[in-house]
C-alpha cells in the first residue's frame, strides 16, 4: 500500500488496467445472463418459474455496479481516504430508502429498477472521487469503459433476438447461445482488438508456459 501511494502514476496504470479488466469480463458475463435469463431459467428450474425471469434480468443489470464500486472503495481506501468513504457511504445508505419505499409501495420489479438507478448514482460519486486522488477523471473512466459496454451490448442483443426467434427447447436454446456468446465475445474482441481482451488473454498465455516450464 505504501509503495503505491508513493507512486501514484503505477497507482493510475494498476487500477485502470484491474478496473477495464474485470468490467470487461463482468459486462459481457451479466449482459448475457440477462439475455439468455428466459431459457436458463426454464432449463434449471421449470415452467412454473416463468415470472421470475423478468427478476433475474433485471438484477443482472442492476449487479454491474457493484463491482465497479467496489474497487472505486479500495482506491479511496489505498489513499487513506477512510473519512471520504465514509462520508459517502452515508450517502449510498440514504440513497437506499427511497428504494426500500419503491419496493413497499409500488412491487419488486421497480424497487430492482430503481436499485439499478441509484447502483449507477453510488457509482458516479465513488468514482468521481477516487479517480481525483490518482489523476482518472471520471470522464476518462467511462471512454475507457465505452468498448467493453459496446461489446456487452453487441452479445446482449444477439442472444436476446436468438431466444425469441428459435422453436427449440429451453436446454438447446441455452446450449446454443452459450457458444454464440463465447464466439461472439472472442470474436469481437479479436476483431476490434480489445485492449482488456488482449491483457487476459496474453495473462492467459504467461500463465500456461509458465506452468509448462515448472513441470519441464
Amino acid at each position: 500500500q505504501g509503495r503505491l501511494q508513493n507512486d501514484p502514476e503505477k497507482l493510475k496504470r494498476n487500477y485502470k488496467i484491474i478496473l477495464n479488466s474485470t468490467l470487461f469480463i463482468i459486462f459481457s458475463l451479466l449482459f448475457a445472463l440477462s439475455a439468455t435469463a428466459e431459457s436458463l431459467v426454464l432449463t434449471l428450474i421449470g415452467e412454473k418459474w416463468r415470472g421470475s425471469i423478468i427478476y433475474l434480468q433485471l438484477i443482472s443489470f442492476a449487479g454491474i455496479f457493484y463491482p465497479m464500486q467496489s474497487m472505486a472503495r479500495s482506491l479511496l481506501l489505498v489513499n487513506g481516504k477512510s473519512g471520504l468513504y465514509f462520508k459517502l457511504q452515508i450517502f449510498s445508505k440514504l440513497l437506499s430508502i427511497p428504494v426500500i419505499l419503491i419496493g413497499i409501495f409500488l412491487g419488486i420489479k421497480n424497487m430492482i429498477v430503481a436499485m439499478i438507478l441509484v447502483g449507477f448514482i453510488e457509482y458516479i460519486f465513488k468514482a468521481h472521487y477516487s479517480g481525483k486522488l490518482i489523476g482518472y477523471s471520471l470522464l476518462n473512466q467511462m471512454k475507457d469503459l465505452i468498448p467493453s459496454f459496446l461489446v456487452a451490448l453487441c452479445i446482449f442483443s444477439v442472444l436476446y433476438v436468438f431466444e425469441y426467434i428459435t422453436v427449440l427447447p429451453p436446454i438447446k436454446t441455452l446450449i446454443f447461445q452459450s457458444l454464440l456468446g463465447l464466439t461472439l465475445f472472442i470474436g469481437l474482441s479479436e476483431i476490434f482488438r480489445i485492449n482488456e481482451y488482449i491483457f487476459i488473454k496474453c495473462t492467459i498465455i504467461e500463465k500456461i508456459k509458465s506452468l509448462n516450464n515448472k513441470r519441464k
